[in-house]
């Protein structure tokens, strides 16, 4: 779980730092940095495990190996140009996201400025290899909302995270929620989850139309939808 958070030159903020005492919950007026943290923890997760695909972890001249990411493949935040990482856009030398975690291990990770359409990621030299190999965080910052869509197609996981860093998080859950459907014991967790959280039942996605349907009659009532599925007590579920 994360303890701390400490951004350096990251989007709007200069030096600061954030102590997360266990679960919280994040509440301000608009345009006080509160999405900021939540992209800082998902750019931090992207980058380190961007950078441990290059299996490399020792240092070599006291630094880390540097790992590219392009501007399209950055999904952790919606990009029209890397700059927008920077503070007021100043492009030039890194931006630092140093996360720490409740077992102990600290580790900051540098996004490094280098073209208009891409950007180069390593961890500070000040942490040491076995504590980098050992740093383990998967974070993604989902967008509360997304536009509406005339289509619904049915991509693969590589385009599924590039929609993410897009700001699209219907198109994202519809494919997850395909991609779940293949598998017996996600589709289990995801009915599982679904009726605890709203006493509904979710069958699969009707391909090639992509549409999931919830099977609780009572929860069609209080929802007050009318379409009806194929099969008894059916309806659409709006949200996918």
């Amino acid at each position: 779980m994360i303890h701390r958070v400490r951004l350096r030159r990251f989007k709007r903020f200069g030096d600061v730092e954030f102590v997360l005492p266990g679960h919280v919950v994040l509440a301000g007026p608009n345009n006080t940095g509160k999405t900021t943290v939540l992209q800082a923890i998902a750019a931090w997760s992207l980058a380190l495990d961007r950078w441990k695909q290059l299996n490399d972890f020792h240092r070599h001249g006291g630094a880390y190996t540097r790992a590219p990411i392009a501007r399209q493949a950055f999904a952790a935040v919606p990009l029209r140009a890397v700059d927008l990482l920077w503070r007021e856009r100043e492009y030039a030398g890194s931006v630092e996201i140093e996360i720490q975690d409740t077992t102990g291990w600290t580790v900051s990770m540098e996004l490094i400025a280098d073209s208009t359409e891409q950007i180069y990621v390593r961890p500070r030299p000040a942490a040491a290899p076995d504590v980098v190999r050992q740093a383990n965080l998967s974070a993604v910052f989902v967008p509360s909302m997304s536009g509406l869509g005339t289509e619904e197609p049915l991509y693969q996981r590589p385009k599924v995270d590039q929609l993410l860093g897009q700001a699209k998080p219907g198109d994202v859950l519809r494919n997850l929620l395909v991609e779940a459907s293949r598998s017996d014991p996600a589709w289990a967790r995801c009915k599982f989850r679904s009726a605890a959280c709203s006493a509904s039942s979710c069958c699969p996605p009707m391909r090639p139309a992509l549409t999931c349907w919830l099977s609780t009659a009572s929860e069609r009532t209080r929802l007050g939808w009318t379409s009806r599925a194929p099969g008894a007590g059916s309806s659409r579920c709006s949200c996918c």
